[in-house]
């Protein structure tokens, strides 16, 4: 299966999505993949 969306890593993460993928990872832990790939749109990312 090859994806669609590329994930975003966090650690490349730029602007307004670093920022939502830092707090996910203040909340859980770690980053899940599903919210990588939301990352490509932080206004997705923002909204869950």
């Amino acid at each position: 299966m090859t994806l669609q969306i590329q994930p975003i890593n966090p650690a490349n993460a730029q602007g307004q999505a670093r920022r939502l993928l830092d707090g996910v990872a203040a909340q859980l832990g770690n980053v899940p993949n599903i919210f990588k790939t939301f990352a490509q749109s932080p206004a997705v990312l923002g909204a869950i």
